[in-house]
């Protein structure tokens, strides 16, 4: 998933929790739970991997930097 978002220069911004313990309880607000990886889209959180990736695939353009 990373390597999508950095080689396609993806407006996404990413959340290394172990490093900005701050955003967990942004994380549990918008989905309820703990669990990651989380994408954030219109205040809602999607949290498999492939529906993630499916995502992004769909919506790529819109979201390029």
């Amino acid at each position: 998933m990373m390597d999508i978002i950095e080689k396609e220069n993806l407006d996404i911004e990413i959340i290394n929790l172990s490093k900005q313990r701050e955003y967990i309880s942004t994380i549990l607000e918008i989905g309820g739970k703990m669990q990651v990886p989380m994408l954030s889209i219109d205040g809602k959180g999607m949290y498999e991997s492939m529906d993630i990736m499916n995502w992004i695939e769909e919506n790529i353009e819109s979201i390029r930097k």
